[in-house]
């Protein structure tokens, strides 16, 4: 399994859960232009909000993607004229323990705080 994943897949990731494209069918260049354009303020937004911090977005770590999909793909229905209604009932609500969001700051945390301890041996 791959330890990272770009751009490229992200975007068609997000166009999958907004259903614009099937899974495996190639995605319209108009489609993936609109979604490209909107990621890095969509990523900013984001950490801003202290969901979860992505510096790089040729480098995200697999474990987020699917969840940083859906939260992505929540923020962009309005730009493929889905409405309010639709995007509710295609992910839970973002004060629900299982949103993407809250996914996304569950695996951001799920870290050890802490440095492990090496013995020292006299």
């Amino acid at each position: 399994m791959e330890a990272y994943v770009d751009r490229n897949r992200l975007v068609l990731e997000i166009l999958e859960e907004l259903k614009v494209t099937a899974a495996g069918q190639p995605a319209a260049a108009s489609e993936i232009d609109t979604v490209d354009k909107s990621l890095d303020s969509a990523l900013k937004e984001l950490a801003a909000r202290h969901i979860v911090p992505i510096a790089d977005a040729d480098a995200i770590p697999a474990e987020y993607l699917t969840a940083l999909s859906q939260a992505l793909a929540r923020m962009m229905a309005n730009k493929f004229s889905i409405s309010n209604e639709e995007t509710e009932a295609m992910f839970a609500k973002e004060d629900s323990p299982f949103s993407p969001e809250n996914r996304l700051r569950a695996i951001k945390n799920s870290g050890p705080a802490y440095v492990p301890q090496v013995p020292d041996y006299f």
